[in-house]
């Protein structure tokens, strides 16, 4: 039996609570929030308990679920991994280059397992396409693309209706939502080497809230890659491809992160082959992810995605902020752990 603790009661621990209950060997001992109700919410739906600090249930759990906005997670981290706890931690890892550093090389000299929950790694539809590049199907990349815009956060809704909208949390779309863009082209093998961006905000009244970016990758190896993405856009769609040198493969659907066609042809083909996917950004994919790191609690094997991962993906995503405020092109500086 693994006992957790929930940090962090708010949509995304919907999901996670859901993915839980499916999972046997997982028990909740406590979650806390600072608002009581959508604590008492969470712990309804999980059979467990609102709590007031960690401390209250410290000794008596393996790991905790770090779900709170990425401004508020280094304490937290810190207190868990300090006394041994593994973490599962929602991206974007951290709002800052310094506090993202600070979880993963705590992560390192503690030992504990630590991932940082891409979810979109253990969607069907990114893993079709995940394999069709390391397969070597597509041959060498040649560039990649993503493309997903539709009205999300802010969008017709008042301001502070969550913590991306909420003034003392605001970290804007870039950091929050672009993370998944770049570990998706990430976990293809690919490395972001430069960017060269323009983002915008719709909102005035909110200057931090960035919500729509045009972004153009320099890859390594002489590649390129595109992200176009949205928060304020009345329609939506996405696509998310690869073009190589025997091949091409994308994975689309009609929101922003639904999938429902996977379709490739390569040299091999006299014509495409498209599988159709019932791929919604539901709880399925939670439950996977979350299937996987208890996997490896209970196995004691470091999880797919790591504290690394989530370092990362926010390095680039200041740097697609810092390009557009300068107006030039940032070579991202990566420097050992």
């Amino acid at each position: 039996m693994i006992r957790t603790a929930i940090i962090g009661a708010g949509g995304i621990a919907v999901k996670h609570a859901q993915a839980i209950n499916r999972i046997p060997e997982l028990d909740v001992a406590g979650v806390l929030d600072p608002n009581p109700e959508r604590a008492r919410v969470i712990a309804d739906l999980c059979g467990s308990r609102p709590i007031s600090s960690l401390d209250e249930v410290l000794g008596k759990i393996d790991m905790i679920y770090l779900l709170t906005p990425p401004s508020k997670r280094v304490a937290y981290a810190e207190t868990a991994m300090r006394a041994g706890k593994h973490v599962l931690c929602e991206k974007p890892l951290a709002v800052s280059l310094e506090d993202a550093c600070a979880i993963r090389d705590l992560a390192e000299q503690t030992g504990v397992l630590f991932m940082t929950a891409f979810n979109m790694r253990f969607r069907p539809g990114y893993r079709m396409l995940q394999d069709d590049v390391l397969s070597g199907r597509l041959g060498e990349i040649i560039s990649v693309w993503s493309h997903r815009v539709g009205p999300g956060s802010g969008f017709g809704t008042p301001l502070g209706d969550s913590w991306r909208t909420d003034p003392d949390l605001v970290c804007g779309m870039a950091i929050a939502s672009l993370s998944h863009d770049i570990d998706m082209f990430r976990g293809l093998g690919v490395e972001i080497e430069m960017v060269a961006a323009r983002v915008q905000g719709v909102k005035p009244e909110l200057p931090a809230f960035d919500n729509n970016a045009q972004v153009v990758l320099g890859l390594a190896g002489g590649r390129a890659g595109v992200i176009n993405a949205s928060w304020s856009a009345h329609l939506p769609t996405s696509s998310r491809g690869v073009v190589g040198t025997r091949g091409t493969a994308l994975i689309r659907g009609d929101g922003f992160f639904d999938f429902v066609e996977h379709r490739i042809r390569n040299d091999e083909m006299e014509y495409p082959r498209s599988t159709w996917l019932n791929d919604l950004f539901d709880a399925e994919s939670y439950y996977t992810e979350n299937r996987h790191f208890a996997d490896c609690v209970l196995q004691r094997v470091q999880p797919d995605v790591t504290a690394d991962n989530g370092v990362e993906a926010l390095r680039v995503s200041l740097a697609i902020l810092d390009s557009s405020r300068t107006g030039q092109t940032v070579q991202i500086v990566r420097s050992s752990s």
